[in-house]
């Protein structure tokens, strides 16, 4: 049997092979039953594109087409600030690079912008030539939003959306906690707590929480240390916490955690040591994980952009999670006891 070509599939459905092309693209124009039928004849023939033919020709189109490079859609689920914070900026900077390099553009846009709804930004999307979205991260948990994304590739960053369902990029908080776990250890502390404001361990399913627990079945009983969660921490609460359970080192995802802690006079780390969960400045002031958001970027547009040279949109129906794994970055909050043992022994 010869293999399956798009005029065979053309012939058979008693269509042009343009068509045939569009309707396999799920093109605008093409309408529901044609491309319903079409795709029906292609998988009974077992027709499978070539990848890099196929990448080839979306590339041509859009130099046909168009004077500007295809786009790749940023799209935002919180109000617009006057700075994004550094994470979201590495994460867009990721992003732009990745996309840039493969013949792509990255434009951001707003769902809260007045006036916006979803079926307005779909439309904004469709009368663009905009294929490919990336849902960003936002504080808000449980994010429902009704949304038609069957003509698009997308992939969501992080938690923060629970309907649709969505490939997503997410820092491996989990990891990030045992990291900060096996370091301090080898700089000689012998307990820690964990300290988590607001829906922070919502969003990511309580990975955190749970890479404690697990964590603390390796520390004597006597030095495990209750967690330490609130909508809203003040000082007394934070004071009592400590006062009670005398932990050396503190461990947090919110960096409001460190300075309430200045705030309420403690000396870092004379008084108490510090790891910050999400750092994003990497003066040496202070020690913690590097969740590398750059990284998320980069490789949520390639995972769009990839989907878009496999014709695969809509909701999938198993989606995938791909964990990117942070680093530890020394800093003066945690210093190393081990090695200043050594030193004055020396």
């Amino acid at each position: 049997m010869p293999r399956p070509t798009l005029q065979i599939i053309a012939d058979r459905a008693g269509v042009s092979k343009m068509t045939v092309s569009r309707a396999l693209r799920n093109h605008p124009n093409c309408g529901k039953e044609t491309i319903a039928r079409v795709n029906a004849i292609a998988k009974e023939l077992n027709y499978k594109k070539h990848p890099l033919v196929s990448a080839l020709m979306t590339d041509l189109r859009y130099k046909k087409n168009y004077e500007f490079k295809p786009i790749v859609a940023l799209l935002h689920l919180d109000q617009r600030k006057k700075q994004l914070h550094p994470n979201l900026k590495r994460m867009r900077s990721g992003a732009k690079e990745s996309a840039n390099q493969q013949g792509y553009d990255v434009v951001e846009f707003y769902l809260t912008d007045e006036g916006m709804t979803t079926n307005r930004m779909v439309q904004i999307f469709n009368a663009r030539g905009i294929h490919g979205i990336i849902f960003v991260h936002s504080a808000r948990p449980n994010i429902e939003l009704e949304i038609d994304l069957s003509k698009f590739a997308c992939v969501a960053t992080k938690y923060c959306i629970t309907k649709p369902a969505l490939n997503r990029i997410e820092t491996s908080q989990f990891q990030s906690v045992l990291l900060s776990i096996e370091k301090l250890k080898d700089y000689g502390y012998k307990s820690f707590g964990l300290v988590t404001l607001g829906d922070s361990e919502s969003i990511s399913q309580y990975r955190r929480t749970g890479a404690t627990l697990h964590a603390q079945r390796s520390f004597p009983e006597e030095d495990r240390i209750p967690i330490l969660n609130k909508e809203k921490l003040d000082g007394k609460t934070l004071t009592r916490w400590i006062d009670r359970n005398k932990p050396e080192v503190i461990l947090s995802q919110n960096h409001d955690v460190y300075e309430l802690l200045i705030d309420q006079g403690y000396k870092i780390p004379e008084d108490v040591a510090y790891i910050y969960l999400g750092l994003y400045e990497f003066d040496g002031c202070i020690a913690g994980i590097n969740p590398n958001w750059n990284e998320m970027g980069r490789i949520a547009a390639n995972q769009v952009i990839d989907q878009l040279n496999r014709n695969e949109v809509g909701v999938p129906e198993h989606p995938i999670v791909t964990p990117v794994q942070g680093d530890w970055v020394d800093g003066a909050t945690l210093p190393n006891r081990v090695l200043e043992a050594v030193s004055n022994e020396a």
